[in-house]
């Protein structure tokens, strides 16, 4: 295999893992939902459960739920 066919494998596998997704746990929804009620922010739910933030708002949007980011605040 020459050059090309060698660069087009690693483009491959490489989008693979980025785009690969480790499935949600039931256990791991009912703690987001204990977090979203204590009010807990977007990226401390993110560390606490190991996943990105965009992961948590995808998830938190599927259970109807509502995460404030802790982003700079305005003033």
């Amino acid at each position: 295999m020459g050059p090309l066919g060698g660069f087009v494998v690693s483009r491959c596998e490489r989008n693979f893992s980025v785009m690969a997704r480790k499935p949600w746990s039931f256990k791991e929804d009912r703690r987001l939902m204990e977090l979203a009620k204590s009010s807990t922010s977007l990226e401390e739910a993110a560390k606490l459960l190991g996943r990105s933030p965009d992961a948590i708002k995808r998830m938190a949007l599927r259970l109807g739920l509502s995460l404030k980011s802790k982003g700079p605040k305005k003033g």
